[in-house]
């Protein structure tokens, strides 16, 4: 499931993220982003998700966000080729999925999922709900309500072939 590194933009390593961000005046600290991919009826997309929370800005300007994203394209399903440690993946060893479906409710179904490495499934479930209206770029996810964390979209490309 592993795609062409290639395919993402350097601009996407922590270091660069940071070096963006603190060129733009804001003092931003990294947590970890996860790097996916899509496999669209044999086209494939790649995904760098800064999720739940996962980049957070200090009391400065927040992280701006894409001008709109069209959920309809971002749903499906998208595989994990590349991640920092994150502790809600503490023990997944390969193969993480991350399943996207509209709800009738206009709501974000959310289905993460992995092989650990006793060869396991190991699966949680959530729930995102779009913040911003106008762009879909600012959404919240829990997984244990009441609790929500940021999921923020802050670059796409034109063909949606990657996303931070």
């Amino acid at each position: 499931m592993v795609g062409d590194r290639r395919q993402i933009p350097e601009t996407f390593s922590k270091e660069q993220i940071k070096r963006k961000n603190k060129s733009r005046g804001r003092n931003v600290s990294c947590f970890p982003a996860l790097v996916l991919e899509r496999d669209a009826g044999g086209a494939t997309a790649s995904l760098l998700g800064a999720t739940a929370g996962l980049i957070v800005a200090a009391p400065e300007p927040p992280l701006e966000t894409v001008r709109h994203v069209d959920l309809g394209r971002y749903v499906g399903r998208w595989f994990e080729i590349a991640r920092y440690s994150n502790w809600f993946e503490r023990k997944c060893d390969r193969d993480v999925t991350a399943d996207y479906s509209i709800k009738e409710t206009g709501d974000i179904r959310v289905v993460n999922a992995c092989i650990t490495r006793t060869g396991k499934i190991e699966r949680s479930e959530g729930t995102a709900k779009v913040v911003d209206t106008s762009t879909n770029a600012k959404l919240k996810v829990t997984f244990f309500w009441p609790f929500y964390g940021k999921y923020w979209i802050i670059d796409l490309g034109d063909e949606y072939e990657y996303a931070v």
